[in-house]
């Protein structure tokens, strides 16, 4: 059996994440702060999948995931980290669509070993086609702040957990219908066909570093933008790196 932990698993890509493993040999643990939507999903999806509430802005409410995870599975297998929000100002994307994934992860490393990480992100090729700024003054530039920095820990992350086995990659989904903004909020797609495919797949090769898209091609990144040095100068403005 693969445990996987899924963050912000009960609205959007999270759960269609979990609708999409729950068939297959999986337990399943979803986190989110909404304890009627999780227990929802809890039943919708059945006893497969188990619901822990926590706000992961809160230190306390991590320990607490990681105490419930030992006491339950002791290892993970899978972490896919896809919380997070559509921000109304710098701190609120920084610790909620940075801070939280770097936190969480650095906490469960102990029990994670062998194991694959996910960081859920944005389209490849507005990625690709972006700078690398700073400047959060507004909702256009706060969006490509997360996009841009979350590749960037999912490079600096991929680097510094290799000697622990760890492998770390980031993923497109597709445009999946979620409350995130009103843009999503029309979409009809819920599903992510390639899901278990791609963890499987993560499993058998163990690829670390790579960007997949909803296709679950690899996408090259510019290595002069999205390097492991360049990774730690900028993220070490927001993150208390190790």
């Amino acid at each position: 059996m693969t445990n996987i932990v899924i963050t912000g698993g009960t609205s959007g890509v999270g759960l269609a994440f979990a609708k999409a493993l729950n068939s297959f040999n999986n337990k399943i643990f979803i986190i989110g702060r909404n304890k009627q939507k999780g227990q929802a999903v809890e039943k919708q999806l059945g006893n497969t999948v188990e619901f822990l509430e926590s706000d992961l802005t809160n230190t306390e409410a991590r320990i607490s995931v990681l105490t419930t995870l030992k006491e339950r599975v002791g290892h993970i297998d899978v972490l896919i980290h896809s919380a997070g929000v559509w921000p109304q100002t710098a701190l609120e994307n920084i610790e909620i669509n940075l801070s939280i994934h770097y936190e969480l992860t650095k906490l469960l490393i102990p029990i994670m070993t062998n194991g694959h990480i996910f960081i859920i992100t944005g389209n490849p090729s507005a990625i690709r086609r972006l700078p690398i700024w700073e400047v959060q003054s507004n909702s256009v530039l706060r969006a490509g702040w997360a996009l841009t920095h979350k590749t960037l820990l999912m490079v600096y992350l991929s680097e510094t957990l290799k000697s622990k086995k760890i492998t770390v990659n980031a993923f497109f989904p597709g445009d999946i219908h979620s409350d995130l903004m009103p843009y999503t909020r029309s979409l009809p797609n819920t599903d992510i066909p390639i899901a278990n495919q791609l963890i499987l797949k993560q499993i058998k090769y163990k690829n670390t570093g790579t960007f997949y898209d909803n296709r679950g091609n690899i996408i090259k990144l510019d290595s002069h933008k999205y390097n492991v040095n360049q990774a730690q100068i900028i993220l070490s403005k927001y993150l208390k790196l190790r």
